[in-house]
């Protein structure tokens, strides 16, 4: 492996570390952002399908197809019932495992990132943070899951609720800056 291909490997690794580290971020966090792969749709090009089922030919072997999903249009709607419930006053990092490797089994993984102030202690904030994997949907039938809920995205990214409405976007970063966003 030369060594450019070496430091990508380890520079994506730091990444994924920070962004697991990031998610366990308690009370009043500061605003931090995570870059994604150079691959994702809004640099590229690439088809968001192709890009979450792992369609394309990269050089990434960590995450290589990594989004962060934002509530922006959650407000709008003001239906938690038809968004199952998920938090729009949270930011959400996921991505789709097409190969099953130790630790991570086929299907998507989702973690939830905090950055407003919340009740919860630093310990059920970390169990509320884990990243749950193995989850249901098909990025090839635009299916994308968030938080162990389905939701159907289109080919701008755009993230719909179970009434057909828009109510999210998919982002090439994740971030912990959504608590502007709860209802």
């Amino acid at each position: 492996m030369c060594r450019s291909n070496i430091q990508l490997v380890g520079l994506r690794f730091v990444q994924v570390i920070c962004l697991l580290a990031c998610s366990f971020i308690a009370n009043g966090a500061e605003p931090f952002f995570n870059s994604s792969n150079p691959y994702c749709p809004m640099i590229s090009g690439i088809p968001w399908r192709d890009y979450l089922s792992g369609n394309y030919e990269t050089t990434s072997p960590l995450s290589p197809n990594m989004v962060g999903i934002k509530f922006i249009f959650a407000k709008q709607v003001r239906d938690p019932a038809s968004m199952y419930n998920v938090d729009p006053g949270l930011c959400y990092g996921t991505h789709y495992i097409k190969d099953a490797r130790p630790r991570f089994p086929r299907g998507y993984l989702s973690y939830r990132l905090y950055g407003y102030e919340r009740r919860e202690s630093n310990e059920q904030m970390a169990k509320l943070s884990m990243a749950k994997s193995g989850l249901g949907g098909d990025p090839n039938r635009w299916e994308i899951n968030v938080d162990s809920h389905i939701f159907i995205y289109n080919s701008l990214g755009e993230i719909f609720d179970n009434k057909g409405r828009r109510v999210g976007q998919m982002f090439c970063y994740t971030g912990n800056d959504c608590g502007q966003y709860k209802y």
